[in-house]
């Protein structure tokens, strides 16, 4: 994992979830936006993500620090609990999650970091 800037809460965190149906996507089945809370965002959204990425990184854990994860190249490793303590309660299929972090939409709109993931999400083991 590279990162050429600084991740702090100087940006905007959008996803944006296709669901698949009838062997087609349909896209901006749910759109969600983090307004100006970037790091802190994925912090408090996806903790698991957070901490493997904080382990690699060096980044604060602790939610009374500054969210901040320092530029460089990491070596992350592990598995990853996609659990969102946050998010709303999804209907069980396939989506493509495509996640965007954006400066302010009206004065820097040039994507600082995408990613895209293609997942399940199924009932939870009894």
């Amino acid at each position: 994992m590279t990162f050429r800037r600084n991740i702090e809460d100087d940006f905007w965190l959008y996803v944006d979830l296709a669901l698949r149906n009838n062997n087609e996507w349909k896209e901006n089945a749910f759109m969600i936006k983090f307004p100006n809370v970037g790091c802190t965002a994925l912090r408090d959204q996806a903790p698991s993500v957070f901490g493997i990425i904080a382990k690699s990184t060096g980044a604060p854990t602790d939610k009374k620090e500054r969210c901040f994860i320092p530029k460089g190249q990491y070596d992350v490793n592990g598995p990853v609990n996609w659990t969102f303590p946050n998010f709303p309660i999804m209907p069980y299929g396939r989506y493509r999650l495509h996640l965007r972090t954006l400066g302010d939409p009206y004065k820097d709109p040039i994507v600082r970091y995408c990613a895209i993931l293609d997942c399940e999400i199924i009932p939870r083991p009894g």
